[in-house]
C-alpha cells in the first residue's frame, strides 16, 4: 500500500485505461522490503517531474575520438532493398524487406499477391517454365499451410513453402534459407534462389540534394565529369595518351575502392607483354553513391582513399597479395606506397617456401620492370631487388623438390616460367648468371627422384635459354619418359618452358607421335588426360602446324584445321573404343567372335 500511495505515483496515472485493478494485484506484485527494496524511479510522466539529464539516461558505449589531427563526422549513407536483406548477409538486416514493405502499405493479403506475380514474373524472365498449373497449386499450398498454422491470411513463410512445394520437384540439397538466419548457403536451388530474390525488393533509397556528403562524393562527382567519365559510352583507353592516362588512373582508384559501374574489361595485367591500351564499361548503378560514402572513410580524394586502402592491404599480405597491391598502385599512380610495398615484397620473396606463388610476383614485377614506363615503374631499382630475390629462390627450391609420379602443377610451372623470363630479359640486375641456372635445370632433369613435370620443365628451361639442350638429345629423352603415367605430365613441363622450340624443330614432335602410336589401348586411355593437358600450352595456330607436320611425316593428305576439328570429344572417342575392346574380349572369352 505504501509503494501505491507513493508521491509520484499520481491519480491520473492510476487511472490510465491500461492499468486496471487485476494488474493491481496480481499475485506477482508482492510488497517489497522497505530496507532491501531501491527507491522508486521518478516516473517522467508525472506532472511536475524535471526532465532527465545524462546521469539520469542508459549507459551507452563511449564513441571513440579520432586520432589527433583527423576530422571526424557522420553522414548519411541511402540504402536499398537488397542491401537492407539479411539473406545477401547484412547480420543486422531483415529477411525480404521488399514482402515486409508491401505488407506495411497494402496489407497482408495484398502482400501475398504481389510475392507470387513477383516470383513467377522473375522465373518466366528466366526461361523457366512456370505454368498455370504451378500457380494455382501454390495458391492452394499456401492457403492449406496458413489455415493449419491459424493464420488469418497467408503468410511470408505460408506463401514461401507452397511456392517451393509447387515449383520444386526434386530434394532440396539444404532446409529454406528462410527456416534459418543468414545468407543464402552455395548450392541452393535456382528457383529458391529466384524466391528469395522476389522477396528482397528493388526499391533504392535517395537522399535530399541537400543533405550533407563527405567531400569525396563532390571529388569524384567532379573529377568524373572534367574528365568526360560520366556517361555510360564503352571507354577505350590508350595509354600512352596522358589525358587517357589520367582517366584510367580515375577509373582504377574507383576500382579499388570498391565503387561499383565501371567494369574493365581489357587491360594492363602483368606480364612481359606490353600492353597500352585499355577498354571499360560505364555503367549505372544504384548503390554507387552508398559506396563513395562509405569510401570516404579512407581519404577526401580519390588517390588519397585509394592509397589508403591499398595501405590497409600490406600488413599480413603475403607474396601474392603483395604483389598486387604494387601492381594495383601502379595503375592508380600511388607512388608513394611503392617503397614500402617493394621492401616487404623482397623480404617475403626470399623466406617463401612454396614455388607456387613466386610465379605470379615474378610475372607481375617483371612486368612493371620492363613495360611501364607510363606508370614510371620501367627500371625501378627496388623493383629489380625483388627480381633478384624471387630467382634466387625460385632455383633454391626447384633444386630440392622430390617427389613421384604426380599430376602437373601449374603453379611450380608459371615459377619456372617467371624465372626464365628474368632471366632472358633481366639478366644484368640479377646476382644468378644464366649459366647457373641453366647447370641448376639440367640436375633436376636428370633426376630421377624429380617429379615428371618438374623435370620436363627443367629440360625446357634449359632449352629455352640456350643451354646446349638439343633437339635429338630432347628426343631421346622423350622416348625415355614414355611410361604412360608419366609422359603427358613431362611433356606438360617441357611445353610450358620450350613451346616455341618443340613447334620450331619437328624431331619431338615426330619421336612422340612413335611413342604415342607403340601405346596399348590401355596405356593410351591412362595416358590421355595428361596429353590433352600438355597440348593446351600451345594456341590453336601452333596445334594446326603440329597437325600438318603429322600429316606430312605420315605421307597423309587433307586439312589439319579439319583434323583439329573432331565431331566429338576426342576423350569420349576414347572411352568408346575402350569399351568396344572390352566387349571384343568378353566375346573372345565366351567362343562368340
Amino acid at each position: 500500500a505504501p509503494n501505491l500511495t507513493a508521491p509520484n505515483l499520481t491519480a491520473p496515472n492510476l487511472t490510465a485505461p491500461n492499468l486496471t485493478a487485476p494488474n493491481l494485484t496480481a499475485p506477482n506484485l508482492t510488497a517489497p522490503d522497505p530496507t532491501t527494496s531501491a527507491p522508486i524511479a521518478p516516473d517522467p510522466t508525472a506532472p511536475g517531474t524535471p526532465p532527465p539529464t545524462s546521469a539520469d539516461l542508459p549507459h551507452r558505449p563511449e564513441v571513440p575520438a579520432p586520432p589527433p589531427g583527423s576530422i571526424g563526422a557522420s553522414y548519411l549513407v541511402p540504402y536499398s532493398h537488397r542491401r537492407l536483406d539479411a539473406f545477401t548477409g547484412y547480420e543486422s538486416g531483415m529477411p525480404s524487406p521488399g514482402y515486409y514493405h508491401r505488407l506495411w502499405t497494402d496489407g497482408p493479403e495484398a502482400a501475398a499477391t504481389a510475392l507470387v506475380e513477383s516470383v513467377v514474373t522473375r522465373l518466366r524472365a528466366r526461361r523457366q517454365p512456370v505454368s498455370t498449373a504451378d500457380l494455382i497449386a501454390a495458391r492452394v499450398q499456401a492457403e492449406g499451410l496458413a489455415r493449419l498454422r491459424g493464420h488469418e491470411h497467408p503468410a511470408r513463410v505460408d506463401v514461401l513453402d507452397g511456392l517451393v512445394s509447387a515449383l520444386v520437384s526434386e530434394d532440396l540439397p539444404q532446409p529454406p534459407p528462410w527456416s534459418v538466419r543468414g545468407p543464402l548457403a552455395p548450392g541452393t536451388h535456382p528457383a529458391v534462389v529466384e524466391v528469395v530474390a522476389a522477396l528482397s525488393g528493388d526499391r533504392v533509397g535517395r537522399l535530399h540534394p541537400a543533405t550533407p556528403a563527405p567531400p569525396l562524393v563532390a571529388e569524384v562527382a567532379a573529377e568524373l565529369a572534367r574528365l568526360g567519365l560520366d556517361g555510360r559510352e564503352r571507354l577505350d583507353l590508350d595509354l600512352t595518351d596522358p589525358l587517357d592516362l589520367e582517366r584510367s588512373r580515375v577509373l582504377h582508384r574507383l576500382r579499388v575502392l570498391g565503387v561499383p559501374g565501371f567494369r574493365r574489361r581489357s587491360g594492363p595485367s602483368g606480364g612481359t607483354t606490353a600492353v597500352a591500351a585499355e577498354r571499360w564499361d560505364p555503367t549505372p548503378d544504384d548503390d554507387r553513391q552508398s559506396a563513395l560514402v562509405e569510401a570516404a572513410a579512407h581519404g577526401a580524394t580519390p588517390v588519397e582513399a585509394a592509397g589508403a586502402v591499398l595501405r590497409d592491404r600490406v600488413p599480413g599480405a603475403d607474396v601474392t597479395g603483395l604483389a598486387g597491391v604494387l601492381f594495383d598502385a601502379a595503375l592508380c599512380g600511388v607512388d608513394e606506397l611503392s617503397g614500402r610495398v617493394t621492401d616487404a615484397l623482397a623480404r617475403g620473396v626470399a623466406a617463401a617456401g612454396s614455388l607456387d606463388p613466386l610465379g605470379g610476383v615474378l610475372t607481375d614485377v617483371l612486368g612493371l620492370w620492363r613495360h611501364d614506363r607510363l606508370l614510371g615503374t620501367a627500371g625501378s631499382p627496388a623493383l629489380a631487388a625483388v627480381l633478384d630475390a624471387a630467382v634466387d629462390r625460385v632455383l633454391w627450391l626447384v633444386e630440392g623438390l622430390r617427389g613421384g609420379p604426380a599430376p602437373a602443377e601449374p603453379g611450380r610451372l608459371r615459377a619456372l616460367v617467371g624465372a626464365r623470363d628474368a632471366l632472358a630479359h633481366a639478366a644484368d640486375v640479377l646476382s644468378a648468371d644464366r649459366a647457373r641456372a641453366v647447370d641448376v635445370a639440367r640436375r633436376v632433369a636428370a633426376a630421377p627422384d624429380a617429379p615428371p613435370d618438374l623435370r620436363g620443365a627443367a629440360l625446357g628451361f634449359a632449352w629455352s635459354l640456350g643451354g646446349g639442350a638439343e633437339p635429338a638429345g630432347v628426343a631421346g629423352v622423350v622416348r625415355g619418359m614414355a611410361a604412360p603415367t608419366v609422359l603427358g605430365d613431362w611433356l606438360t613441363g617441357l611445353f610450358a618452358l620450350a613451346r616455341q622450340e618443340v613447334v620450331a624443330d619437328g624431331a619431338v614432335v615426330g619421336v612422340l607421335d612413335e611413342v604415342v602410336g607403340e601405346l596399348s589401348e590401355q596405356d593410351f586411355l591412362v595416358a590421355l588426360p595428361a596429353l590433352r593437358q600438355a597440348f593446351a600450352h600451345f594456341p590453336p595456330a601452333e596445334r594446326e602446324a603440329i597437325a600438318a607436320a603429322l600429316l606430312a611425316r605420315r605421307g597423309a593428305r587433307g586439312s589439319a584445321r579439319a583434323l583439329l576439328r573432331t565431331p566429338a570429344d576426342p576423350l569420349l572417342v576414347a572411352e568408346a573404343r575402350a569399351l568396344e575392346e572390352k566387349v571384343d574380349r568378353v566375346l573372345v572369352r565366351e567362343g562368340l567372335s
